[in-house]
């Protein structure tokens, strides 16, 4: 539900964080990426539950570094999600990426609201190649049968759709 219905904080902090990145230099970026690349995650972990955690951020340390380590190489909302989504140079930082759906933008779904196409673009890759992996080999290791309520029924997800951004 959360690929269709906007359940993920990066659907509303993905374009608040551009908005505010986009106006700068890629050089102050640049500058920006490797300051909060260098704070370490665990205190600013430990600062946040003390001071920040009814805005229910959780790892906020984790999250800043990911942000700045990626800061680098956006040049919109969408490089954004893509960078955030990807964790390839991470795994491998020195081999070669291969090529994936999420490289090639002219694959993607031509939706003129940034939003709704991450959303699309999770549904298309983030669900089947990571979400629903994890709850198949969950369900397996534990014996169960288990299911996706809101992928059962393809109305459900149809709604989903012609729903406006502003009531998901």
């Amino acid at each position: 539900g959360d690929e269709f219905f906007g359940g993920y904080n990066r659907y509303i902090l993905g374009p608040q964080v551009w908005a505010k990145m986009a106006p700068l230099p890629r050089a102050s970026r640049v500058a920006l990426g490797k300051m909060l690349g260098s704070l370490p995650a665990s205190a600013i972990d430990r600062i946040w539950h003390g001071i920040g955690s009814h805005l229910q951020i959780n790892q906020l340390g984790t999250k800043l570094a990911r942000i700045g380590e990626r800061l680098s190489c956006v040049h919109s909302l969408d490089d954004l999600h893509v960078e955030l989504q990807s964790e390839w140079k991470t795994v491998n930082p020195a081999g070669t990426t291969p090529e994936a759906f999420l490289d090639r933008r002219d694959l993607w779904p031509q939706l003129p609201d940034p939003v709704a196409r991450m959303m699309a673009m999770d549904g298309l890759t983030y669900l089947p190649d990571d979400i629903l992996v994890k709850l198949d080999r969950a369900s397996m290791a534990a014996s169960l049968e288990a299911r996706a309520p809101f992928l059962d029924d393809h109305r459900v997800v149809a709604l989903a759709w012609r729903l406006p951004l502003a009531y998901k």
